[in-house]
């Protein structure tokens, strides 16, 4: 959470964030992408009436309109294969520019030497009362733990976030508070919170068959939340963790699958998934493809060609129950291939030990087989093998 207002007039404030990566996805919730256009407003002897030196450094850059929707921005790092997320509540008008700046010095591997991505959000008046809030994590596969970010109100002032996470079966919902006033009390009726201080967390968390709820204080003088409570310390801090009743009847997960699993490549998969009383049925989606719907148990799916034969680097596994009212949950896991696996001549893994010979490379295309980052095309085998015939040469010869 960043506040900031100026002692004069508020005509307007940036926040400005960078990271490593190759392209930058700004993206409403739902994945849809937002468009961009050309602008100059970060040309500091064009556009820029305040003349901000930072900003002559800034290229490529491109801007939505205003939109008050949620956004998720995401970096992609295709060297690495990870992302980084960023998500924004809805509420307050903003517009995103995605530009690139000066390389990190810092960075590694082939992003020592490329172009930093930057995000600029730029909100109009002051950001005080209501600030920026965004919520960062990190993931291996397009598919992040993040569903779901809110922001919290003391009236009309924004104090925290509610943010909605999936990891597996487990479901975390997060209520973080901070408010810019300490002596404030803050009410959530929603959430049967309150809480007077300046920072504070309250975390459920629920898998299959256990529940949990934690109350933190970071500083602050009480919290409470539904029928717990805590009082600090003298430091004004605290934390408590209470095991609660689950809630059997709207349980829904994967069974033996967890978030980011590899599995060898090439394999069949059965998927079976835990459906809570109250859901009258489940569908599962394999990369947003609907395979089946069940409407009651086992809750089953297996010997179709979406989990047949799996080579894909990943698959985004969904299930999306619904209860007899039309309301639906869902829970979502990436499967992972292994990026790059060398074969015997009937298409399995090696044992080892053993020696594992770069033929074994040759097929599979690009992250399986030898390939050319830059061109994003296959070596030709006679070429990829001179290639590594003049390595052995060099090392020979060192």
């Amino acid at each position: 959470m960043f506040r900031s207002k100026s002692l004069g007039t508020n005509n307007f404030h940036d926040y400005i964030y960078h990271n490593l990566g190759d392209v930058t996805n700004i993206m409403e919730m739902d994945g849809t992408e937002v468009s961009v256009s050309p602008t100059t407003r970060y040309q500091n002897d064009i556009g820029d009436l305040q003349k901000s030196p930072g900003w002559r450094f800034f290229e490529d850059t491109n801007v939505t309109t205003s939109t008050d929707k949620a956004i998720q921005v995401r970096f992609d790092l295709n060297e690495t294969n990870t992302y980084m997320n960023m998500f924004a509540p809805a509420g307050v008008p903003r517009e995103y520019t995605k530009a690139l700046g000066p390389a990190t010095r810092e960075a590694k591997g082939g992003y020592i030497n490329k172009k930093t991505q930057i995000v600029a959000i730029r909100q109009q008046g002051e950001a005080w009362d209501k600030p920026y809030v965004h919520i960062f994590e990190p993931s291996k596969s397009t598919n992040s733990s993040v569903k779901s970010v809110e922001h919290l109100y003391r009236g009309e002032v924004i104090v925290g976030a509610k943010v909605k996470s999936q990891i597996g079966d487990k479901v975390i919902i997060d209520y973080v508070l901070c408010q810019e006033d300490a002596s404030k009390i803050v009410t959530i009726p929603d959430a049967g919170i309150r809480f007077t201080g300046h920072f504070a967390v309250v975390r459920y968390e629920q898998n299959l068959s256990k529940a949990f709820v934690t109350l933190y204080i970071g500083k602050g003088t009480s919290l409470t939340y539904r029928e717990h409570s805590l009082t600090a310390d003298g430091t004004k801090k605290g934390q408590k963790v209470i095991e609660v009743e689950a809630d059997s009847s709207r349980i829904l997960g994967f069974k033996d699958l967890k978030n980011n699993q590899e599995i060898p490549k090439g394999s069949n998969l059965t998927v079976k998934a835990i459906v809570g009383s109250d859901f009258t049925e489940a569908t599962l989606f394999i990369n947003d493809v609907n395979v089946g719907t069940k409407t009651e148990a086992p809750f089953e799916w297996s010997s179709i060609p979406e989990l047949t034969n799996m080579t894909e680097p990943a698959y985004l596994l969904k299930i999306e129950a619904k209860d007899a009212q039309g309301n639906l949950e869902e829970r979502a896991l990436t499967v992972l291939t292994p990026n790059q696996w060398a074969y015997t001549s009937d298409n399995k893994p090696h044992s080892i030990p053993k020696k594992i010979e770069f033929e074994h490379y040759d097929h599979g295309g690009i992250d399986i087989a030898y390939w050319d980052k830059k061109t994003k095309t296959v070596l030709r085998l006679d070429l990829m093998k001179w290639l590594i015939l003049v390595q052995m040469v060099k090392l020979l010869e060192t």
